[in-house]
């Protein structure tokens, strides 16, 4: 009868009252032996620190003993009022320490011993009292009642090294007796922890298997339902618990959702021309919105752009900010000459100031990561070029060479002029172009953009130089993995004049 209303409790528990009563369980076992492993570790260490503290006291019993002796020493030989005061004041602390030692006691053979060092502390005492008050008149006959007390310290001290071997006795049964309890005590533990790592185990198994199997029967429905299958069984749960109100709200959904579905049935065709009409509404908004879109980007032109830059660079400029107006000033170049060349030739003096504005950028950005060398020997300004040219090929040297390099790396820019031909090198010592993607940008299976500025990369470049130059040859690539990449551009030393390309 117990045992069934203890059942039936349980089932109207809720899961967090289960919960707390099983934790309630182990943190009183927890308690009980926490507090019985702390008493009795408590009584040992007071048991221990009272065995050191006598141990302690008659040591220093003899330690006291042995000072008096040398201060009465010291008077004698020097007769030193300082020695006759210290002396004094030693005797007080023996008989001090000698008093606790002696309340502390519990045995028949150490009182007998405490006894025999007081009587001898006294004749020590009358014997040194005796040769000090010789000493004090100038008789030097104060040696042989010194001899005497010496003879009498050290039957004091044999005395006090027999309760030092009698405590050391009492001790060592202390320490076999702790050593019995200690090990009973971690057999005790050990015990407990077993013990209450089998009742963990197997309440954490019934309680999962208890929460888990409704649950899974749940899931096993809900799987169902969500098949289309709305027929499932109802879900039957004998506790009163969290679980068993989940079950019976399960349930109850479980019909709604089949009433709901033969609603949703008659309202399908309704539904449909509602959504019809709702999709034509969103594309017409977004149809709506791309417009005002495209007007807005249309009244957002270069130009609106190039005079924004130019107002920064000198509100930067005003506030005496030096790096960031070189900065906007190199960008705000670039930009004005893409704007104003972007489809002209021009000659190749601007292609090189446009290359070095580009590299004043990009050395701020990677600091000594990034080297520049440029090398001209030869009038440029009558040398025309198609626009864009060297920017994009310095530019993918920088991106696709050096940028990866820990270390960084060099890009140089050499030209050259051989016979009635100009030879532009652009040269790094970049990671490189493998040899199958540089076939296959030279062979233009595909269109590769390589660089980020106008989407301009060496396909664009190859095919604008060849168009220019009528020559095929005029555009050459050589590369090596790890190494290095050199581009080599051949121009006529007489470009005729700026026309479109």
């Amino acid at each position: 009868m117990v045992l069934k209303a203890i059942k039936n409790n349980w089932y109207r528990f809720s899961i967090k009252n289960k919960q707390l009563i099983f934790i309630g369980i182990i943190i009183l076992c927890v308690s009980f032996i926490s507090i019985y492993i702390h008493a009795v570790t408590h009584k040992s260490i007071e048991q221990l620190s009272k065995s050191v503290t006598d141990y302690s006291r008659i040591n220093n019993l003899l330690v006291q003993l042995r000072i008096n002796k040398l201060f009465v020493e010291s008077y004698l030989k020097e007769k030193k009022d300082k020695d006759l005061n210290e002396y004094k004041q030693s005797k007080d602390i023996i008989k001090l320490v000698l008093d606790q030692i002696e309340a502390k006691q519990d045995t028949t053979q150490s009182y007998f011993l405490i006894a025999a060092i007081k009587n001898g502390l006294v004749s020590y005492y009358e014997g040194c009292n005796t040769a000090l008050e010789i000493r004090q008149s100038g008789d030097e006959n104060y040696y042989v009642h010194f001899f005497q007390a010496a003879r009498i310290y050290e039957y004091i001290e044999h005395y006090i090294r027999q309760l030092l071997h009698i405590k050391l006795s009492e001790n060592s049964r202390f320490y076999d007796r702790l050593i019995d309890r200690a090990s009973i005590m971690r057999t005790i533990t050990f015990a407990g922890i077993l013990a209450m790592s089998i009742i963990c185990l197997g309440f954490g198994l019934l309680f999962s298997n208890y929460l888990t199997k409704p649950v899974r029967k749940l899931a096993a429905a809900s799987l169902q339902m969500s098949k289309g299958n709305l027929d499932v069984k109802q879900i039957e749960v004998r506790s009163l618990d969290e679980v068993a109100v989940l079950a019976n709200a399960f349930n109850k959904m479980s019909m709604s959702i089949r009433r709901l579905v033969t609603d949703l049935k008659q309202k399908s065709a309704i539904e449909k021309r509602l959504y019809e009409e709702k999709l034509k509404n969103i594309t017409m908004q977004q149809l709506l919105k791309e417009a005002n879109f495209l007007a807005l980007q249309s009244q957002i032109n270069p130009h609106f752009l190039f005079n924004t830059l130019n107002i920064i660079s000198r509100t930067s400029m005003f506030e005496q900010a030096v790096n960031t107006t070189n900065l906007i000033q190199s960008l705000s170049k670039l930009f004005r000459y893409s704007i104003t060349n972007q489809n002209s030739n021009v000659t190749l003096t601007e292609e090189i100031k446009i290359v070095e504005e580009y590299m004043h950028i990009q050395m701020y950005r990677f600091g000594s990561r990034i080297k520049f060398d440029l090398r001209c020997d030869i009038d440029t300004d009558d040398i025309i070029v198609p626009c864009f040219i060297l920017q994009p090929l310095v530019e993918n040297a920088i991106i696709h060479g050096i940028e990866s390099k820990e270390n960084g790396g060099m890009v140089r820019v050499k030209i050259v002029k051989r016979d009635e031909i100009v030879l532009v090198k652009i040269i790094d010592n970049g990671a490189g172009i493998p040899k199958s993607r540089l076939e296959e940008v030279l062979n233009r299976e595909k269109e590769t953009h390589m660089g980020h500025t106008n989407s301009i990369g060496i396909m664009n470049v190859l095919n604008r130089v060849n168009l220019y130059c009528n020559d095929k040859k005029c555009f050459k690539i050589k590369s090596k993995v790890n190494l290095g990449t050199l581009v080599v551009i051949a121009f006529p030393a007489k470009g005729g004049e700026r026309k479109i390309v």
